[in-house]
C-alpha cells in the first residue's frame, strides 16, 4: 500500500483496502463496512481469498456520506 496520503481524504492512497485494515485508520467497523457494500455504498472486490475495499469507493463514502 502506498503511504502517500491524499489531500482530500486522511486515508493514505491506494487502490484497495483489506477489511481489517480500515477500522485501524478510524474508518467504519468491519460491520458498518459490510453493511455498507449490502446498501451499496461501499464496492468490494474478492482476491485471492481476501475480500478487498475498492479505494475510491472508500474515498468517496468517507468525502461524500451515503448519499
Amino acid at each position: 500500500m502506498d503511504s502517500t496520503t491524499n489531500k482530500t481524504s486522511p486515508l493514505p492512497t491506494a487502490f484497495a483496502y483489506r477489511v481489517n485494515e480500515v477500522p485501524l485508520m478510524g474508518g467504519p467497523s468491519r460491520t458498518t463496512i459490510y453493511k455498507l457494500a449490502k446498501n451499496g455504498h461501499l464496492k468490494l472486490v474478492k482476491l485471492g481469498g481476501r475480500t478487498l475495499i475498492e479505494g475510491d469507493s472508500l474515498r468517496s463514502l468517507l468525502k461524500n456520506g451515503n448519499k
